[in-house]
């Protein structure tokens, strides 16, 4: 596909929520075949609801592309009370890798993702917008940004890890799947030592 018109990065507003809702939920693992699920999948489902709450507690941002969404990002608070549990893993899991917070400290790592990209519209720089719209939303609180990705996911992992740039921090278990975290500074030119 094409893209000629260009992308618009904004944070998430109204209708966008059920939009996004919408296609993270046709992405997730159980609803696609096994040749699908290597081109990547979600974990979960949501509900326009639950993308409110997220973006009311730290940041739901979207991408369009004329009037198609091409693609969403969730982020939340990793010092959050009401992260969501696999989220929590993760946080457990920092810890014990960097017990002092010298890293990722709960006040100033947020957690990345989901993140989902319309299959039309994955490699045309979607990904990438996003997290630049993340990024200056974003740096003036937290330093950092962590993200978990199924084991058994390679898509995903390759995408974060060699087309985005971002750091692997080894695996956790959590609910019996197997998750990499990942992390990547927000401030582009901070002291991010990850």
């Amino acid at each position: 596909m094409t893209i000629s018109l260009t992308p618009i990065f904004r944070r998430a507003t109204g209708a966008d929520f059920a939009a996004a809702a919408a296609l993270m939920n046709s992405y997730y693992v159980d609803r696609l075949s096994p040749a699908e699920r290597r081109e990547g999948y979600l974990l979960a489902t949501f509900t326009a609801e639950q993308l409110a709450a997220m973006d009311a507690a730290c940041a739901v941002l979207v991408a369009h592309v004329g009037e198609n969404l091409a693609g969403c990002l969730c982020s939340a608070d990793l010092g959050g009370a009401s992260i969501p549990p696999p989220a929590k893993a993760l946080r457990s899991f920092l810890q014990g890798i960097d017990p002092d917070g010298e890293h990722f400290a709960d006040d100033s790592t947020m957690v990345y993702g989901p993140v989902c990209i319309d299959r039309a519209y994955r490699g045309h720089g979607i990904l990438r917008g996003l997290i630049d719209r993340l990024r200056g939303l974003a740096e003036s609180r937290f330093t950092t940004a962590v993200a978990f990705v199924s084991s058994s996911n390679p898509k995903s992992i390759a995408v974060h890890r060699d087309g985005m740039g971002m750091t692997v921090h080894g695996e956790f278990l959590f609910a019996g799947e197997r998750l990499v975290a990942l992390s990547f500074p927000l401030r582009v030119e901070g002291t991010f030592r990850g």
